[in-house]
């Protein structure tokens, strides 16, 4: 493989003269030379291909990854020999060791000095060097700054790529096609938000639910009230009910579901609570599930869901299926076409 190679300006700017030197005149680098280009190419480039002015510079430029043996990912792998077909490259790149089977973003963590922040720092050079900073106070936040980055202000991010979110060498969430975050929570990413940004406060939510029949007509009607344990207020809502088996465990669940919410958002503002917060949740004082710090709220939906199921007496084979995207969505016609049914 040759040792002379023609790569992107934007590339060779970034090194020491006396390394640029030596690449534009095809001169021996010192494996300490390639220890520090390594290390500014995997952290710092996540598609090699957006780099190159056209074919012949992609090849010198993944030539160069080659020689230095920096990390190449499964993506520019596939889209260089599905663009490409050069037979050469695809024996250099099928031959390569150093292959990564994920498409890495590497967050540097700086902790705020006499503050309740930390700055998270993500700096990448695909399409012109560009440094982002992430000011979390918790990890809730941090996944918050990281979703708007994601869908905004990250252009070198391809929707047709997967992608994971690393922290310290830890992988604290993924970004799927099409681009949407999802966090990774398990015991080690607990341990993670507990050792930067405090252990999350634990409350208690609780809801109690009843019928009553209003009005002359006898309209039938569900009353939701809902409580943070030991908060000393509360906060209560009314709904009409339809007579659709599949909207009432519908409407109760979103009713639930958004009231909880909604009382432990109304709290921590009261109470100036700036950590994390994991909620357990109960209805009519039975468990129904946990709202965890990193707002995957799926499994309380589904407890929610199987207590309404029982408090109205259906049987899900009756409801049918409805996914837990639907909270929030049933409109003012859903509910005024159910009366019809």
């Amino acid at each position: 493989m040759s040792t002379t190679f023609d790569l992107p300006k934007r590339i060779l700017a970034e090194f020491p003269n006396v390394i640029s030197d030596k690449i534009a005149g095809g001169e021996q680098l010192s494996e300490s030379d390639k220890s520090m280009i390594r290390s500014y190419l995997d952290s710092t480039i996540l598609h090699p291909e957006n780099m190159a002015s056209g074919s012949e510079q992609l090849m010198s430029l993944l030539s160069f990854y080659i020689h230095v043996g920096a990390r190449l990912n499964y993506h520019t792998i596939a889209a260089v020999k599905n663009s490409y077909g050069n037979e050469e490259l695809n024996a250099w790149l099928d031959s390569y060791e150093n292959i990564s089977s994920e498409v890495k973003i590497e967050l540097r963590k700086n902790p705020i000095a006499s503050s309740g922040f930390v700055n998270f720092c993500a700096m990448y050079a695909d399409k012109g060097c560009r440094t982002h900073n992430f000011y979390a106070e918790n990890f809730g936040k941090l996944l918050s700054s990281l979703e708007r980055w994601v869908s905004m202000d990250a252009p070198y991010l391809m929707s047709n790529c997967e992608y994971v979110v690393y922290v310290d060498s830890l992988a604290v969430a993924k970004i799927t096609k099409g681009k949407k975050l999802l966090p990774v929570m398990n015991d080690l990413v607990r341990g993670f938000v507990a050792n930067t940004f405090g252990a999350p406060q634990e409350l208690d939510v609780y809801c109690s639910i009843r019928e009553e029949d209003q009005g002359a007509f006898q309209i039938k009607s569900i009353v939701i009230e809902g409580a943070v344990s030991g908060s000393g207020s509360s906060k209560r809502e009314t709904a009409v009910l339809p007579k659709s088996p599949v909207l009432k465990v519908r409407l109760l669940k979103e009713k639930v579901f958004n009231l909880s919410q909604q009382l432990v958002k109304e709290y921590a503002f009261s109470e100036t609570i700036t950590a994390d917060i994991q909620t357990r949740v109960f209805v009519n004082d039975q468990f129904v599930g946990v709202m965890g710090v990193d707002r995957g709220h799926s499994d309380l939906l589904a407890g929610i869901k199987q207590y309404c199921e029982e408090y109205f007496s259906c049987e899900s084979s009756e409801l049918g299926e409805y996914e837990a995207e639907e909270v929030g969505r049933m409109t003012w016609l859903d509910r005024l076409l159910s009366y019809f049914k």
